[in-house]
């Protein structure tokens, strides 16, 4: 399907920790209203970009322009106004609040609002993604209310671009399918849609397009069909020798 022009741009991104290169020069563009699927083995620094783009870590080299504006060094809170939002592979909810009130505080801090207006946007996301139980302890929270509570934190914002770090674990067949038409109505909302997922059938129907990191570079990008079946892709998943 034919996109806009890209809203986010990264040229020759790299991240070091110390002697560690998690993120070597990566270069590529997502476009507006795609869904793109970033993939790869653990510690292929699929998390790390997704750090760095965000705004949780300052890149060691590159830039990242989001809508045509350099955005390398704004801080988190500034790119999420700007409109880049995302979830957390380890969710951290403030365990005294209720589940609305988990996703009021993204709403406060996010986007700026109000109170009142800050209970209506949470509201508003919540039963989006289809929370039912807004009132209850977040303690209380199943995993699915949990995964969806923090995808209505990172909509509390309004964002354009929104990166989704491995919602989908933890989760059963149904509740994974339930999920993927949350994803869908997402981006069908104009909003594109990064994803980071493990679970290939997750990418296979969701994405447009896949990137393959590997020991933070970039070896594979395309079609999911057209990565799932090179043979580097398959050697970085099982772990094959060249």
């Amino acid at each position: 399907m034919p996109f806009e022009a890209p809203i986010l741009s990264v040229e020759n991104l790299t991240k070091r920790f110390g002697g560690l290169i998690a993120v070597n020069s990566l270069t590529f563009e997502v476009e507006r209203g795609e869904v793109l699927g970033i993939i790869g083995p653990n510690g292929a620094g699929k998390t790390t970009l997704t750090n760095v783009v965000s705004g949780l870590y300052t890149p060691s080299e590159g830039r990242i322009f989001f809508r045509g504006e350099d955005v390398t060094y704004l801080d988190a809170h500034q790119r999420c106004r700007l409109g880049i939002s995302r979830t957390f592979q380890l969710m951290r909810p403030i365990k005294e609040f209720t589940v609305l009130e988990n996703v009021m505080v993204s709403a406060l801090f996010g986007k700026g609002l109000d109170l009142k207006s800050a209970k209506e946007k949470a509201r508003e996301v919540c039963d989006f993604v289809g929370l039912k139980r807004v009132n209850i302890p977040v303690e209380s929270a199943t995993v699915l209310e949990l995964k969806k509570m923090e995808i209505a934190r990172a909509l509390a914002s309004d964002p354009e671009l929104i990166f989704l770090d491995e919602v989908m674990a933890g989760l059963n067949v149904d509740e994974t399918n339930e999920m993927i038409e949350t994803v869908k109505r997402i981006n069908s909302r104009g909003v594109t849609v990064i994803v980071i997922e493990h679970v290939m059938s997750v990418i296979k129907e969701l994405t447009h397009r896949v990137i393959v990191l590997d020991r933070g570079k970039i070896i594979a990008e395309g079609s999911y069909e057209k990565v799932s079946h090179k043979p580097e892709v398959i050697s970085a998943y099982l772990g094959e020798e060249e």
